[in-house]
């Protein structure tokens, strides 16, 4: 069931101004609660101030609230709370889910994890 029923105006899906694609992001992810606050990793594939996506490994309801925790290669751990807004169908064992973060990114935030991705 998820945790989240309701969005903001305009964040039913992740309005990304400039997504850039992070291909050497990882991720670690967990339901923040839930009857199985199910843990797992994931690829950061497209991140923006206002979310990103993921390639995980289990599923997430949407509405989901998510801890996130993005690991660049090189530069400081950021810890984020992600709500889940969408989740396609999954391909090839793999689910793509969207979200948008509860708190934005800055922008300082936003160049150090993708400095941080491209070493």
């Amino acid at each position: 069931m998820p945790i989240f029923q309701g969005t903001e105006k305009g964040r039913s899906s992740i309005a990304c101004r400039r997504p850039a694609q992070c291909s050497n992001l990882r991720a670690r992810c967990h339901a923040v609660a839930g009857p199985s606050c199910l843990r797992c990793t994931a690829k950061v594939v497209s991140l923006s101030e206002e979310g990103a996506s993921l390639i995980a490994r289990l599923p997430f309801e949407r509405g989901t609230i998510l801890a996130v925790r993005i690991e660049p290669r090189a530069g400081t751990p950021l810890n984020k709370l992600l709500v889940v807004t969408r989740l396609p169908q999954p391909r090839g064992g793999a689910w793509l889910l969207g979200g948008c973060f509860v708190h934005s990114l800055s922008t300082k935030q936003l160049e150090a994890l993708r400095t941080g991705a491209e070493d």
